[in-house]
């Protein structure tokens, strides 16, 4: 577990807040959405109503963690000044927040900035980090926080934590999954987390063009016999032609990564503003595909990463794909 004081920390700059504004990265997924609102359910216990920006829209399959609360996409109407804190959760990168010009600053003009997250980082960006790269989820790190800050563990807490960490250890099925992994997800279950609504919100929300897209992507998988790497590739004309958004992608990533006699497992996706971005994931011990992130701008875990690079995906004269 992260050291006392780091926890300390946070709780200093956390428990006093009056205005906080939490930052989501962009392409929310489950547990940076869950960690955050967990945090902001917690302050509400206090009387302390949050802001919540993110520059994306919030994939419709999470939208019930928010319990009907609003969120700002559009920082040119967002005075960060006005705010005494800014929360970023489980971003990975302060770039990926799609604001770190601003965001950056805020800092310099003394704002404080609480970053959690439990992936590796290189350059911690926050005023006060609170950083685990051994937790499951950084929704584990948020109960830690919740716990020893002495906020009541609600129905909607437990639900929002409840959905950072099965979302993040694949349902307790992938090598991230720890005890203590399983124990606060015990407490959230007794604590009422909503668990149909979970099981909905992440496993049961993709439509028949889903599967359909999904089929498209297979049949471009191709296998490096050299490095033993499996990839495919999604274009932005997949999704107009199927008339889906990436929340279709949903998923995809890990299910590839249970292929067999694969070392690792990469897609990648062609994303509107021409960049691609790139997903990576291994079920062995031996590899690392975080390194192969960072050395492409990127960043995550051992056995799931991901980065983002400028281009457009075509085909390669050997039949494969290129990025251009």
């Amino acid at each position: 577990m992260t050291a006392f004081s780091h926890y300390r920390g946070a709780l200093d700059i956390l428990q006093p807040a009056k205005n906080p504004i939490f930052i989501l990265l962009q392409s929310v997924d489950a547990d940076a959405l869950g960690s955050a609102m967990a945090l902001i359910f917690a302050l509400e216990q206090d009387k302390v109503k949050s802001t919540i920006f993110c520059v994306s829209p919030i994939p419709t399959f999470l939208t019930f963690l928010l319990n009907g609360r609003e969120i700002h996409n559009d920082i040119s109407k967002i005075e960060l000044t006005d705010h005494d804190l800014v929360v970023v959760t489980d971003a990975g990168s302060i770039y990926r927040t799609g604001i770190q010009l601003e965001l950056e600053g805020y800092m310099e003009n003394g704002g404080q900035l609480l970053n959690i997250d439990h992936h590796h980082i290189h350059e911690p960006f926050g005023t006060i980090n609170l950083i685990d790269a051994t937790a499951s989820a950084t929704a584990v790190l948020v109960y830690d926080l919740l716990k020893l800050g002495g906020w009541t563990i609600s129905a909607n807490i437990a639900t929002a934590i409840l959905v950072g960490i099965i979302a993040d250890t694949d349902n307790f099925s992938n090598a991230g999954t720890t005890i203590r992994a399983l124990t606060i997800a015990a407490e959230c279950y007794a604590r009422g987390a909503e668990t149909r609504q979970v099981w909905r919100g992440l496993y049961r929300h993709q439509p028949l063009g889903a599967l359909q897209l999904w089929g498209l992507i297979f049949s471009r998988l191709q296998r490096n016999e050299r490095w033993g790497i499996v990839a495919t590739v999604i274009l932005q004309e997949d999704f107009a032609r199927h008339g889906l958004s990436d929340e279709a992608l949903d998923g995809l990533a890990n299910f590839l990564s249970s292929l067999a006699d694969v070392n690792a497992t990469m897609v990648l996706t062609e994303l509107p503003d021409h960049q691609i971005k790139g997903s990576l994931r291994t079920t062995k011990d031996n590899i690392d595909v975080s390194k192969l992130a960072a050395w492409l701008g990127g960043g995550g875990h051992k056995k799931a990463a991901g980065f983002t690079v400028s281009g457009r995906l075509a085909h390669s004269e050997r039949g494969g794909w290129q990025i251009e």
